[in-house]
Parts: structure tokens; C-alpha cells; sequence
């Protein structure tokens, strides 16, 4: 039996992919089948992909789809898996070698619809990484509810028991930020949510042409990821039960944006989004500048703090605006 599918899409990524490709064949868990989806790949993506299933036969399942983008990748990818559990891998990233073999053991010793694990960032000079209170975890989002706050959105560093998907018939959005419009709904819907402590999901922070460093009218996806979730919440009964963290982790990735656009320096553009972002919570989370969970946490950087507080501060984003075009002259 498959105990694992790896879903890899793959689009212009020549760069990486042999790296993301030789952490999973070479992952200590056996009976794990990678499937790998190239998305109408426009470099030598291919080459690689077809030069590891001639050498992995019995590991490298490789498909080839037109462009769809990541969203219909991933789920192409779900349709060919036989594994007892799914996990998707992003193609420009990297895996430790025993990182499947950890989440697998944990998901059976615990017998959990959702696996995660903690996640290293990787900088053209450094590595950074957050860790994770593991004492929330081994419960329900319900019963735990600072699951969310603790674990990332990200698609990638977890599994997920593939029944638990098909029988909720997830699927990923055609929109950006395609992983929080996804995944915090699926954690709600997982009988249990565990974590291994170790970091051992390494995210490319160095590709230039991720979504998460470009400043223009797709931020605008947000919006549509946070519909998602309070949609999702609100028909399963359990908005009311965790309102404070719900209503967060939407103001939070809805904030983040900004930071996006002012290191783009793009000040206009900032103004816009700040004024729709404000719109956007007065009629959805109406009481959302009194959120009771301080996002002033202590391990914020200074930075993070002044973001915080000039997205709640419409005169302070100005004052801010104006000395950063008079630094700039």
C-alpha cells in the first residue's frame, strides 16, 4: 500500500527542482509515490523531471497538463493519488529527509486527518525559522482554537489523510493565495490537528517572481481568501464558538499585505488598499480594530509593531507615506 502521495507542480522552476526533487526520492518513509505535474512549463523543467522518472521509476509518477496555475496542478495531482495520505511540495522548495517518515508516524500514532510541521525560511544569506507550541496540537480546531493562530497556512508543510479530502471534496481556488482560501477551512474540518517540533519544511524565500513579493492588484486575492474562511466557518457552526480567532487570521493576512507594497514603495497603491481593506473589515468584521489577541506579540520586529499600528491609523499611514517620500528624495 501507497502510504503517501507527494504532489509537485511544476512551472519554470529549472533552478530548483533538482533540489526539491532529490529531497523527496530520497525521504527514509517508503511506499511513497511523488506525483509530479508539469503546468505547461515554459524552461527545461521537463528535462529534469523526465531525467529522475527514468531513474525512479518506482517513485516518479510525472504528468504533463496545460497551464492552469498552481491551484490546478495541485489538484490534477489529487486525482492520480493512491497514497493513504496526500502532501503537496512546492517546486522551488526543499525537504529534510526524514521529514514524511515523522509526519506519517505521528498522523497513525495519533490517527489525525492533518499533519504540519514547523517551516525554515530560506534567504539568499541566511535561514530563519519560527517554532511551534506544540502543547496546542494532538485537538480539534474547535477545542483548540490557538491552532490557528500557531500553524501557518501554507498548503505544503503538512499531510492530510487523503479519505478526509476526498470526503469533504476540497479543492484549491483558481485565485492567489490560494493556501489560505484553502487550508484553515480544512483544518476546521480535521477530527485532529498534530505537529512534529522540528522545521523541516524549507521555504525559497530567494524566487523573485513569488506572488508573496509583488505589489499589485492581486493582493486583492486576500479578500477573496478571507471570504473563504468566514464563509466556511459561519456554515459550520463554529464562527461564534472562535469568532476572535477567526476574525485575526483574516485581519492578519489582509495587514501583511501592506508591508508588501511599501517595500515596493508603491505609496498610491498602498493608500488604495488601505482604504478597500478598511471597507472591506467595517462590513465583515465590524468590531475588528477591538480584536482581543494582541498582534503586538512580543517576538514582532519593530517593523511588524509600526505596520500593526499604521494599518489601524489611517492619519498615522499618512504621516508615514510623507516621510518616506521625503527619505526617498
Amino acid at each position: 500500500m501507497i502510504k503517501l502521495s507527494l504532489i509537485v507542480p511544476v512551472y519554470n522552476v529549472e533552478k530548483y527542482l533538482d533540489k526539491c526533487l532529490d529531497s523527496l526520492v530520497n525521504q527514509t518513509l517508503k511506499d511513497i509515490e511523488i506525483i509530479v505535474v508539469n503546468d505547461g512549463t515554459k524552461d527545461n523543467s521537463q528535462k529534469i523531471i523526465d531525467k529522475y522518472a527514468k531513474k525512479y521509476p518506482k517513485l516518479i509518477k510525472p504528468f504533463i497538463k496545460e497551464n492552469g496555475g498552481l491551484s490546478s496542478a495541485r489538484n490534477y495531482g489529487v486525482k492520480y493519488a493512491t497514497g493513504e495520505y496526500i502532501g503537496f511540495v512546492d517546486s522551488d522548495d526543499y525537504v529534510d529527509l526524514n521529514l514524511f517518515e515523522r509526519m506519517y508516524n505521528l498522523a497513525k500514532k495519533e490517527k489525525s486527518d492533518v499533519v504540519g510541521c514547523g517551516v525554515k525560511y530560506v534567504y539568499k544569506d541566511r535561514l530563519g525559522s519560527i517554532s511551534i507550541n506544540t502543547s496546542l496540537f494532538n485537538k480539534s480546531v474547535v477545542e483548540s482554537p490557538n491552532i490557528l493562530l500557531e500553524i501557518k497556512s501554507y498548503a505544503p508543510n503538512k499531510i492530510y489523510k487523503r479519505s478526509f479530502w476526498i470526503k469533504n471534496k476540497f479543492e484549491f481556488a483558481k485565485q492567489y493565495f490560494e493556501d489560505s482560501a484553502l487550508i484553515y477551512n480544512v483544518l476546521l474540518a480535521a477530527n485532529k490537528v498534530s505537529v512534529i517540533s522540528d522545521s523541516f519544511y524549507y521555504y525559497n524565500k530567494t524566487n523573485e517572481v513569488s506572488i508573496t513579493r509583488i505589489a499589485d492588484d492581486r493582493a486583492y486575492d486576500i479578500f477573496k481568501s478571507c471570504d473563504s474562511i468566514l464563509n466556511f466557518y459561519k456554515k459550520n457552526n463554529s464562527y461564534e464558538k472562535i469568532k476572535e480567532q477567526v476574525d485575526y487570521i483574516c485581519i492578519k493576512h489582509i495587514r501583511y499585505r501592506i508591508k508588501v507594497y511599501i517595500s515596493a514603495c508603491e505609496s498610491k497603491k498602498l493608500k488604495e488598499y488601505v482604504k478597500y481593506s478598511h471597507e472591506y473589515l467595517n462590513k465583515n468584521i465590524i468590531d475588528w480594530k477591538k480584536n482581543s489577541i494582541n498582534y503586538l506579540k512580543n517576538n514582532k520586529s519593530w517593523h511588524d509593531k509600526l505596520y500593526c499600528v499604521i494599518f489601524k491609523n489611517k492619519v498615522l499611514l499618512n504621516v508615514y507615506m510623507l516621510l518616506q517620500k521625503i527619505i526617498k528624495r
